[in-house]
């Protein structure tokens, strides 16, 4: 049975890295890890799992979020390197997959979709939707935290996995602005609310999106109101 859409199982997608204007030096990373509360052979250990994610050619401030978090919930420092080295493997991925198409290369000069892309494997996603999703926002690629997110909630709510990736890609191709993709979500609740079966709606939005301007428009064509 379909769920309802709960906002909250977006919240993995939502975390945005830390915005630093230089690249960290390794005695500013060592005082940022001390900062964080850690014995001394911990942060040691810390600073080591950091130096691993550069010596791999990622900034290690991309993880910083996560020392951030690890400090504000307690978490031992044996589980944050766990964390953190997980984080640098999902890193490698991502960039692996990216860098097999051209529309990959804008995608991974830009930390926040590397780390995207990173969390939508962590999420589950297969290499063919990522790279489903990455083609679709070629032209808009500041778009694609906003279709990852719909790609996700999609799925979760409980939409056929193929047509949640048509319906994203559609949405990405369309002129609808990215802030309206959430309401693709809600069209599918309320017509299932009059009994329209989800597949069948979502394969009626794939039509309707390329010819449509607005949300507003959208919403006509798909509810008739």
């Amino acid at each position: 049975m379909l769920k309802h859409f709960v906002p909250v199982i977006l919240l993995f997608f939502c975390i945005t890295s830390v915005s630093f204007a230089d690249s960290f030096t390794e005695k500013s990373i060592k005082d940022f890890v001390r900062e964080s509360g850690y014995s001394e052979s911990e942060q040691a250990a810390i600073v080591n799992t950091l130096t691993e994610a550069e010596a791999a050619g990622f900034d290690s401030t991309m993880l910083f979020p996560r020392i951030k978090e690890a400090k504000a919930k307690k978490v031992s420092a044996q589980r944050l390197i766990s964390v953190l080295k997980k984080e640098i493997e999902r890193l490698i991925s991502a960039e692996s997959i990216l860098s097999q198409i051209p529309e990959g290369k804008a995608f991974l000069k830009n930390q926040a979709s590397l780390l995207r892309a990173a969390n939508l494997i962590a999420w589950g996603a297969e290499e063919a939707e990522l790279l489903a999703i990455v083609t679709a926002c070629k032209n808009r690629p500041e778009d694609f935290q906003q279709a990852t997110i719909l790609f996700v909630s999609l799925v979760t709510w409980g939409l056929e996995r193929g047509s949640s990736l048509e319906l994203t890609e559609a949405a990405a191709l369309s002129k609808l602005k990215s802030r309206n993709f959430p309401g693709i979500q809600e069209l599918l609740v309320r017509g299932r609310g009059n009994s329209i079966p989800p597949e069948k709606l979502a394969f009626e939005i794939i039509k309707a999106l390329p010819e449509i301007t607005n949300f507003s428009e959208l919403k006509r064509r798909i509810l008739y109101e």
